[in-house]
Formats: structure tokens, sequence, C-alpha cells
């Protein structure tokens, strides 16, 4: 495809892009139209100045600009922020001579940001949060921005495959496009067995805490307590091997047998954290409901459950951290490579470039990245959670 042909391809996507945006009944006001003019520099700027090209070996670079797609999304609306995105961005490819990925750039950063603004303000309302909210917030903020990340990574390869062999003219392997899509089947895999994890880990070990720490007087409670305390202190190279064999025997070498494992390895570490905030709660809260005629259940739940939120943080926060950094678990567990997780991924990876350095430390801070993020919103909830659950 000829230059010129590549700028009217370009200058026809550009028309449609904002054929779209005039079709949204988004209203723009001379501030709205001024913060994306503010975003779109920033991409190019982040963009220009903050980049790790060839990242992984995929061809793909790493950069700051999508933040600023997102963050206009965030604030304003999706149009917007794929606006601000998709201008900026395919600025930058203008300027460096490549109007043919200044097109699919343009797609792209304009899908990512319409992405982000239907999650923040449908699915989640992030008008109506605010940081006062708390986790509520976070999680909205967090989700909203994961949202626009899944769509590059399962996005990205297709559009650079579509560029590659139509407006190019090139050779585009098919493999190497799929390849791209299994590195996001990766992260989903990863966020899957975490978020599970987390949610089931929750719901039981919290119950079984309760239940422990109501019944200490009792015998059988008492021995489940000192037992579940004693599965912290055995080496998880003891039972490594027994649990791959069984694992494999009950046919849960996949994704379900690894959250099973997560929920019931931690349940020592979490009773412990969860049973001296527990017994902290006054027991006359618990009567009052059952003279109301309340049931356990119904008074964990309605309860209980509740006044342990930050002690529920701080099971789920390092629950998470332990999910998504866990190697062995993994290693062991799974036998589909089509179920690995981010570290294995890893291990794969440096196997194959352990002397290229850059390349390797840039996947292990990729990898980082996540869990640096959750850890700075929700420090305080770990921090405080671990104190109070330490107060018998």
């Amino acid at each position: 495809m000829s230059t010129a042909v590549m700028w009217l391809l370009l200058f026809v996507v550009v028309a449609l892009g904002i054929l779209i945006a005039a079709l949204s009944k988004t209203k723009f006001t001379t501030q709205k139209i001024a913060t994306i003019g503010i975003m779109a520099a920033l991409s190019f700027v982040a963009y220009e100045f903050f980049r790790i090209p060839n990242v992984l070996g995929t061809g793909s670079s790493f950069h700051l600009g999508n933040t600023f797609t997102a963050l206009t999304a965030l604030m304003l609306d999706g149009v917007s922020g794929g606006l601000a995105g998709a201008i900026g961005l395919a600025l930058a490819d203008i300027m460096a001579g490549d109007p043919g990925y200044a097109i699919t750039t343009f797609i792209l950063k304009f899908i990512i940001g319409i992405v982000c603004g239907v999650f923040a303000h449908k699915v989640f309302k992030l008008q109506d949060l605010s940081a006062a909210d708390g986790v509520k917030y976070y999680i909205a903020v967090i989700g909203s921005a994961f949202s626009g990340l899944l769509v590059n990574v399962f996005t990205d390869p297709f559009l650079g495959y579509f560029r590659n062999r139509y407006i190019f003219g090139q050779e585009a392997d098919l493999a190497s496009t799929v390849a791209k899509i299994t590195s996001g089947v990766t992260l989903i895999n990863s966020l899957l067995s975490t978020v599970c994890a987390v949610v089931l880990t929750l719901l039981t070990n919290t119950f079984v805490a309760y239940a422990v720490a109501r019944n200490m007087d009792k015998r059988f409670f008492r021995f489940l307590y000192y037992f579940f305390l004693a599965m912290m202190f055995v080496p998880f190279t003891v039972v490594m091997l027994p649990i791959a064999k069984e694992m494999g025997t009950l046919h849960l070498d996949n994704q379900l047998g690894l959250i099973i494992l997560y929920t019931i390895l931690g349940i020592g570490t979490n009773l412990f954290i969860a049973i001296g905030f527990i017994r902290s709660i006054p027991i006359s809260l618990e009567e009052a409901a059952r003279i109301d005629g309340a049931s356990t259940w119904r008074i964990f739940w309605k309860i209980i459950f509740p006044l342990m939120g930050p002690i529920n943080a701080t099971i789920a926060i390092l629950t998470a951290l332990w999910a998504w950094n866990d190697f062995l678990l993994p290693l062991i567990t799974l036998t589909d490579q089509s179920n690995q997780t981010i570290p294995l991924a890893q291990y794969v990876f440096q196997s194959q470039f352990t002397s290229n350095y850059p390349m390797a430390f840039a996947s292990y801070l990729m990898a980082m990245a996540p869990v640096l993020i959750v850890y700075i919103f929700a420090q305080k909830w770990v921090v405080g959670g671990v104190m109070r659950g330490a107060v018998k």
C-alpha cells in the first residue's frame, strides 16, 4: 500500500472516530476539549520518553501512553478517553514517519478508551463514588483501567496482523499472532486463579475461623485450631509430591484444583489472623440477635462478617499476593500448558533469554506492577488488619 493511500486511510479512520463521538451524543464543552488536548499531549510525551521497546521479544513496546487514555476515560467518559489516547499516540506514530502504524493505533486506543469509560461509568458507576467509599472506589478504578488493558492484550495482535498483511503488504504469521494471544490467556489464567482463590478463601476460611473462635472451650474445635496452625510449620517440599499425585488422581490438575489448594493451604495463616479479631467482638451482639430469632448462619453473615472488614481485607490481599506470585504450586499442579500462570510463563521465558538481562528484568517489572499497585492502595488495610488480629 502506497504512502498516499495510508494517509487517506488514516484520514478516513479519524473521520469515523469523530463521527462515532458525535453519534454517541457526548457533550464537548470547552473545558472537556481542553482536557482531551492536554491528555493527548501527555500520552505523546509518555510514549516518546517512557517506553520499553520489544517487551518479551514480541516486538511490542511497554509505555505509559495508555495510562492517560484510561485516566481520561475515568475522569470524563469513554469517548473522550478514546480520543485523547488515539490522537496522542497516533500523532507519535506520525512523527516517527509511520502513518500505517497510526491507523491501527488510532483504532486500538479509541476502543480502549470506550471500554474503560463503559466499565467506569456504566458498570461501576464511578461518578457516584469517592475515595471515602474505600475499597469499592478502588475496585471501580482498578477494574475499569484493567478492562482497557485486557482489550489491548487481545485486540493488538489482530490489528497488528491486519496492518502487516493488508497495509504494509508483508507476510503476516498467524501463528505468532496466536502466540501473542496466548500471553493474554496467561494473564487471564493468573487473574482467574487469584480472584477465585480470594473469594473462596473469604467465604470459607472466615466462617471456619468464626466457628473455632466461638467454640474454643470444646475439645474438638480446640484440636482443629492447633491442627490448622500446625499446617503453617510443615515445609511445602514435604507435601509437594503427595499433592501433585493426589491432584492428578482426582483429575484436579487444572485451574479448579489450583484454586482449591490455595483455599486449603492458606487456612492456617488466615485462622491465626482472624480468630484473635473475632474473639474481640462482644458476644452480646450475637446474644441480642439470637433473642430476635436470628440463626447462627444469619448472625455470621449479617453481623460478624461485616465487622470483620479490616481482617477480610488483610486476608484477601495476602491471599492475592500469594496466588499471583506463586510458582511451585502451579508448577506441580497444572499439566496443561494452556493453563499456565504468569510465573510459569516467566520461567519458560527466562530459559529462552537467560543472557538478555534487560528483557528479563522488564518482564519481571511487568509482573510486579499489578501487585505493587494493589499494595499501594491497600497497605493501610494490611497493617491495620494484622494489628487488629494480634489483639487477643
